[in-house]
């Protein structure tokens, strides 16, 4: 009975001497969350090449990404680098990123602008959004005033804004 009552006493004693050496640590972690607005594309389409007062060129082949965390509402312009020579036209359909969420394309735009001053409006209302791999379509058009040429260039510049 003795050895019983000694065996409790020392298990209560391991068990608090066990509570009383716990210790505890805390550290306070500080932290951001950035801004993202992106907008990112594949490689440049194949030469297109339409016949004057033909038919239209078209390219598909190439597509887009965008990714936001932006509650505010963002679109996607673009311009081209130089105006488009006589009789011919450059226009750009960027697919939805997300017609659910509310995102629109404004469809076929023909793009006017040499600068991002003037730079048309792609797709607008996108918010909190990553959509990769998005169908860029690209389509020629050369009038009968078009004058011949051939591997002639514009660099379709795209912002997230």
């Amino acid at each position: 009975m003795k050895l019983i009552r000694t065996l409790s006493v020392a298990a209560l004693v391991l068990g608090v001497a066990g509570a009383a050496s716990a210790q505890t640590a805390s550290q306070d972690v500080t932290f951001s969350v950035t801004d993202v607005n992106t907008v990112a594309v594949s490689a440049d389409p194949a030469e297109l090449s339409a016949a004057a007062g033909g038919a239209d060129a078209t390219n598909s082949a190439t597509t887009y990404s965008v990714t936001t965390n932006s509650a505010v509402a963002k679109k996607i312009t673009g311009y081209i680098s130089s105006a488009m020579p006589t009789g011919t036209t450059l226009s750009v359909n960027l697919a939805d990123p997300d017609a659910a969420g509310g995102a629109a394309s404004a469809g076929a735009v023909i793009l006017t602008g040499t600068t991002s001053g003037t730079a048309q409006d792609l797709v607008t209302a996108i918010t909190q959004l990553d959509a990769t791999a998005k169908q860029i379509t690209y389509v020629v058009h050369a009038g009968v005033t078009a004058t011949a040429a051939t591997s002639l260039s514009r660099t379709v510049t795209y912002t997230i804004q």
